[in-house]
């Protein structure tokens, strides 16, 4: 596995919170990202949106799972137009539907990173898809941790 492999696969980790890696890239800390900044979170504070018209932190979520998942199945060979509307479809959760979409994020995430794993090189399309990937969920991470310092 090269340099950039490993290291994407790292900054994956930090931007889900999941890092053991000694020092962080662009986070406090390598478990600062998604999944541990999430775990306190309750449904109402997740469907809570900073000012009117504005996505909640269940919004950029359920966005973010959505990325990661469409990551995972263009990693899979599918090719698709891709339905950004779809990925904006969950606004408000009960606790019920929080507990699940955090799984779902956890599961793509898992997902996006035994494919990654699984491969000895990268492509040019893998290498372009996962810098990508990388920026965008990196992105809403800074939106929901604003939202939830708001809170």
């Amino acid at each position: 596995m090269d340099t950039y492999h490993r290291t994407l696969l790292q900054m994956l980790a930090e931007a889900f919170g999941v890092s053991t890696a000694p020092q962080s890239f662009f986070l406090d800390t390598g478990t600062s990202g998604y999944l541990s900044v999430l775990t306190n979170v309750d449904a109402a504070t997740a469907s809570r949106a900073p000012k009117p018209g504005n996505a909640t932190l269940a919004a950029h979520c359920g966005h973010v799972a959505w990325i990661v998942n469409t990551a995972n199945r263009m990693l899979d060979g599918e090719r698709y137009p891709l339905d950004w509307a779809e990925s904006w479809a969950v606004n408000v959760v009960d606790e019920q539907a929080w507990d699940a979409l955090r799984a779902q994020l956890k599961a793509s995430y898992e997902g996006l990173v035994q494919r990654l794993g699984a491969r000895e090189v990268l492509s040019d399309e893998d290498v372009m898809g996962s810098l990508i990937t990388l920026v965008h969920v990196a992105y809403h991470l800074g939106e929901i941790k604003q939202m939830l310092s708001a809170f």
